[in-house]
């Protein structure tokens, strides 16, 4: 199975690199550089991720994706900014196209 190609857009993948602890004991996500990819993002609110989520649901995101990036849960997704992560992956799903699900940070 293929992806549409003109569904297709870039997007930015940073691989989570160690937890850094703050002055305050506080745990923060540290993520490497950003590495480009295309992959295919939308939001769906249906009513099983409203059971699932409840009010969290329209904070997530699924993407599609059928590339060679390694993408594992925790890792960071720029969707809306070109630099830093806004968007962490919480599910993967191994169908011959991989789906993901996306909270935002």
């Amino acid at each position: 199975m293929r992806q549409t190609q003109k569904r297709l857009k870039e997007y930015g993948y940073c691989k989570r690199a160690k937890s850094n602890i703050d002055n305050e004991g506080n745990r923060t996500a540290a993520y490497e550089e950003t590495k480009p990819f295309k992959a295919q993002i939308w939001c769906s609110v249906d009513k099983l991720k409203v059971e699932m989520y409840g009010e969290k649901s329209a904070r997530i995101l699924n993407m599609l994706y059928d590339g060679e990036l390694d993408i594992r849960k925790g890792d960071g997704i720029c969707v809306n900014n070109a630099d830093k992560p806004d968007y962490k992956v919480i599910a993967v799903y191994p169908h011959s196209i991989r789906l993901f699900e996306l909270e935002e940070i």
